[in-house]
């Protein structure tokens, strides 16, 4: 067996949520990732 054994899953989100400094997305395995918004300036655009 390979150490480099393909162990790919797939990673859907099953809730994404913005706060202040953050957009969180939470997988539907349960794992959370937290985003800085500040590396998306288009996020502090109004939407108009």
């Amino acid at each position: 067996m390979s150490i480099l054994e393909n162990r790919t899953k797939d990673a859907l989100a099953a809730d994404i949520w913005f706060d202040a400094d953050m957009m969180h997305i939470r997988l539907i395995d349960g794992r959370e990732i937290g985003i800085p918004s500040n590396g998306f300036p288009s996020f502090a655009m109004p939407v108009r």
